[in-house]
């Protein structure tokens, strides 16, 4: 390839769907409700039996949008490949997980799906420290649910905020929620228990485990 096919990103992507014949859809942000709207118009519109690369290269983001993304390219009708360049992080590996194929390139890489949970400071300490700034009052901080969960757990129940059991509860909820979803996207929806969302990235034995893993070639 030149490089006046790089030089234009439009270009590329067309020339790319001349080439496989499909339907290319590029996700390289961050994942959020108005990533969801536009890939989801996306994959809806592609005709049946059409092939659908996606070139994903992202940080993750919101879990929701992920699964549905991931959920509507596994039902598509045609075969599904996901693009690896170089990372899809956190909630964004559940549209790779969804595909038929996946190609990544030299050194990129997939993650383990960990939620996280968003936490505020504790009111009682923003009532004793008036003069704290007004953006620190509301800002909040997202902690892994695997780091919230250990936290707590060989705490006394005693030294354990109620805020922080609230955001336990929500870790259990989001975990559980994405190795269900994992399951369902690697196993058709056979729930294969707790070592599921562990072993996923590896796993080659399930008949909805992406059918090839491929590296990319260097360009």
């Amino acid at each position: 390839m030149g490089e006046a096919r790089f030089s234009d990103p439009v270009a590329l992507l067309k020339n790319l769907e001349a080439e496989r014949g499909s339907v290319v859809i590029p996700v390289l942000s961050s994942l959020d409700m108005n990533t969801l709207e536009i890939v989801l118009a996306k994959i809806r519109t592609a005709p049946v039996g059409k092939r659908i690369d996606v070139i994903l290269h992202s940080e993750g983001g919101n879990a929701l949008a992920g699964q549905q993304i991931a959920r509507a390219l596994k039902a598509h009708e045609g075969t599904t490949t996901v693009f690896v360049p170089y990372f899809a992080l956190e909630s964004a590996t559940f549209i790779a997980l969804a595909a038929d194929e996946i190609a990544m390139g030299p050194n990129a890489a997939l993650t383990p799906i960990d939620p996280v949970v968003s936490i505020s400071l504790p009111l009682i300490f923003v009532a004793t420290n008036p003069k704290l700034p007004p953006s620190l009052v509301t800002e909040h901080w997202l902690y892994p649910a695997s780091s919230i969960l250990k936290g707590i757990r060989d705490k006394p129940a005693s030294l354990v905020e109620d805020r922080t059991y609230i955001a336990a509860d929500m870790a259990r909820k989001l975990t559980s929620e994405a190795r269900r979803v994992v399951c369902e996207l690697t196993h058709d929806g056979r729930n294969h228990g707790e070592s599921c969302i562990e072993s996923y990235p590896y796993s080659r034995t399930t008949r909805r485990t992406p059918s090839s893993w491929t590296p990319m070639a260097r360009t």
